[in-house]
């Protein structure tokens, strides 16, 4: 089979999936922009940039730039770290302990209002955090124990689905490079920092996309566990800041935010695909 005719098998078989795409998200963005230049009016009077310049002075787009930013790397961070450890650790296990990965996988397909009400139960009460004043006293009061129980829930339930990634990525290392590092002396870490690491790396940089990605979802978790009450100034992050804009229907700021949020996004995975392909020559 010639070149040529398969890649026009993969352009007809991936044509339906570009079609969707084009008509759920590219169109609706493109249409979009239009109210990023235009007032809240009724007649929708032309105002150029003057939407971009208000949001950019706004002190709270940047608060809660500011908590997103926080949010999704010490999210991602711990949630890449527990994920490659549980994952190494079932690894070892094999078969034994099967029914541990279903566990894992279980917060994927459960109704995140479900989560959100176990989750309240075990620490919220009264407006308190139940299980960390229960463990520490008085001192669970801070700021530090009423955000925590979100992270938590970031992790626990993102976890299973990095998990599978990341054992599959970890099953198919070739067997003979890790006897020829054991040969060579490597064991524990160096083992992992050598052999592990390198030759999951591709599959570590779409994980670490991926949370990337999922950090961003937390609002509407954040917005069941926090209701009806607003989140702590650490958790305001960027959805909340466009929700208050859609209950006041000002969508032209409600847009510009948005807009602007997917350009950050988008330059936030492009630096990390740069540096995976990057990487990835270093090792190749």
């Amino acid at each position: 089979m010639s070149n040529r005719i398969l890649k026009l098998k993969f352009l007809l078989l991936g044509l339906p999936a570009m079609a969707g795409f084009t008509l759920m998200y590219i169109i609706p963005f493109v249409r979009t922009l239009r109210y990023t230049v235009v007032d809240d009016t009724r007649w929708e009077r032309f105002i150029g940039l003057e939407n971009y310049r208000t949001l950019l002075q706004d002190e709270y787009f940047f608060r809660a730039m500011k908590s997103t930013a926080i949010f999704s790397v010490v999210g991602v961070v711990c949630l890449i770290t527990f994920s490659l450890l549980l994952a190494m650790g079932l690894r070892k296990i094999g078969k034994r302990l099967a029914f541990v990965k279903t566990l894992l996988v279980a917060p994927i397909i459960l109704p995140t209002a479900a989560v959100v009400f176990v989750w309240q139960m075990l620490f919220q009460g009264d407006g308190r955090n139940v299980v960390f004043e229960y463990l520490l006293g008085n001192r669970a009061a801070s700021g530090f124990w009423d955000v925590l129980p979100i992270y938590l829930l970031y992790i626990w339930k993102h976890t299973g689905l990095n998990i599978i990634i990341l054992g599959a990525a970890i099953a198919g290392i070739p067997i003979e490079a890790r006897e020829a590092a054991v040969l060579d002396g490597a064991k524990g870490f160096r083992l992992f920092r050598s052999v592990t690491l390198p030759l999951i790396s591709p599959v570590l940089a779409f994980v670490v996309m991926l949370s990337f990605s999922n950090s961003l979802k937390g609002f509407r978790e954040s917005l069941l566990y926090f209701s009806p009450y607003p989140p702590p100034d650490a958790l305001y992050t960027l959805p909340f800041y466009m929700d208050e804009y859609f209950d006041r229907f000002l969508f032209s700021r409600l847009t510009t935010s948005s807009v602007v949020f997917t350009f950050i996004i988008v330059l936030v995975l492009l630096v990390l695909y740069r540096w995976e392909n990057r990487y990835n020559e270093k090792i190749y």
